[in-house]
């Protein structure tokens, strides 16, 4: 059994620490000791059936995303291109992409190597008036255990908007950053 924590946050302090615990499990009534682990991060146990039914195996996962690959949100005629990578830890970097707060597509997950320079280009569709407009790409499932190789990060490593460059678009660490692209039409 794996409860997967999405928005883990640590900001230097107990007071401004994020955490889930799992207090306890029960199967079909029966308590399960393995199931307190407490802080649910990186953590699972397992239970038995020793009903004799029978089970389904769990479905197949498709294969991530090659490094490169893009994938398109949203619809419109309006196209504003993220270039995204990620550190990698304890599983891959959980996001989602807004602009002037509306959430577009549903949460996505990065697979491009920040340190090999590898980025997958996000294609965010929409019809937005002229002016300016604020994007936010939300880190889900930030992680930090220490040390640089115990650290899950996403990177905002560029921006165009309908293929123009976008100044201030390469925030780097999307933790709590915006940028803002400007519509002319």
């Amino acid at each position: 059994m794996l409860v997967h924590f999405l928005n883990d946050r640590w900001d230097g302090t107990p007071q401004s620490d994020r955490n889930l615990y799992v207090d306890g499990a029960t199967y079909n009534g029966v308590n399960d000791a393995a199931g307190a682990i407490g802080n649910a991060i990186g953590q699972s146990f397992t239970f038995a059936d020793t009903s004799g039914g029978t089970t389904t195996p769990p479905p197949t996962t498709p294969p991530p995303p090659p490094p490169g690959s893009s994938t398109v949100i949203g619809n419109g005629p309006d196209q504003l291109a993220l270039k995204i990578s990620e550190d990698a830890y304890l599983g891959d970097a959980l996001y989602t992409v807004s602009v002037d707060g509306v959430q577009i597509g549903g949460t996505l997950t990065a697979h491009a190597s920040h340190a090999a320079g590898q980025d997958e280009l996000i294609t965010v569709q929409g019809n937005w008036a002229p002016g300016d407009h604020t994007v936010l790409v939300h880190f889900l499932n930030d992680r930090w255990d220490g040390t640089p190789q115990t650290d899950r990060n996403l990177y905002v490593d560029g921006a165009t908007y309908n293929e123009a460059v976008v100044r201030g678009g390469a925030i780097g660490n999307a933790v709590g950053q915006t940028f803002t692209f400007h519509d002319l039409l």
